[in-house]
């Protein structure tokens, strides 16, 4: 497994991979879906049993997963850090796509409490060119997000 922090461009804030090693299954070349956890906190602490242990059960399910730890407990706690961070998150997700083997068709994000208002914010403001712009990225950085939920889904469906 790729266990890394990258550090993104807000400040405190990074992603954290947990992609699967093509090298020890048998589908070497298949490419998985991806997972985006965002843990919840109130904006001011990242809640640890909403980030590993449910990054790690999307892997049990097949899924590379991340954890995006975004800005909490100063000023670039508020509006639009957090969902800045989860921009700039998607767009290192999708440059990395082919060497992490990650189906961008198939790229999810979740959340928690504040993590899910991250989430959501993401789900409406897409598109929004100022926002991409003020996440340093152009369009064409970002992969296409496949859905989001702000919940889990365990079982055999949930890929």
């Amino acid at each position: 497994m790729l266990n890394q922090r990258f550090a993104l461009a807000e400040e405190n804030a990074s992603l954290e991979t947990f992609v699967i090693d093509p090298n020890i299954s048998s589908k070497q070349t298949k490419k998985r879906p991806a997972m985006i956890v965002c843990p919840g906190g109130a904006y001011v602490k990242l809640a640890h049993r909403e980030s590993e242990p449910i990054a790690l059960h999307y892997n049990s399910e097949g899924f590379h997963s991340f954890i995006l730890r975004y800005p909490v407990d100063n000023e670039q706690a508020q509006y639009p850090y957090p969902v800045l961070s989860l921009f700039q998150a998607l767009a290192l997700i999708n440059k990395h796509a082919e060497e992490w083997f990650v189906d961008v068709s198939k790229i999810y994000v979740m959340g928690f409490s504040a993590g899910g208002h991250v989430a959501g914010l993401y789900a409406n403001l897409w598109n929004n060119q100022e926002l991409i712009e003020q996440a340093g990225l152009v369009k064409d950085d970002l992969p296409k997000v496949k859905g989001g939920d702000s919940g889990l889904s365990f079982g055999k469906n949930s890929c």
